[in-house]
């Protein structure tokens, strides 16, 4: 039994739709810091951070599949 709207229709792909939305944004996002801290910050101590970036964003991928698929 799925939850309905008051227009009637199915909330759960409005919930997806807005999951998908924080996703994109969350990973804009990442993408400005990441830019910024190039500029900030020497090429030494890049590698921790681009690691760090890389399983946030494997984070975000697997919750964006997740809200399409559950």
């Amino acid at each position: 039994m799925t939850k309905m709207d008051k227009d009637g229709r199915d909330g759960s792909g409005r919930g997806t739709d807005e999951c998908c939305l924080i996703a994109e944004s969350m990973i804009d996002e990442l993408h400005q810091i990441t830019i910024s801290e190039r500029i900030a910050t020497p090429s030494g101590g890049r590698r921790n951070k681009v690691s760090f970036k890389r399983k946030i964003m494997q984070q975000i991928r697997n919750a964006r599949r997740f809200a399409t698929v559950g």
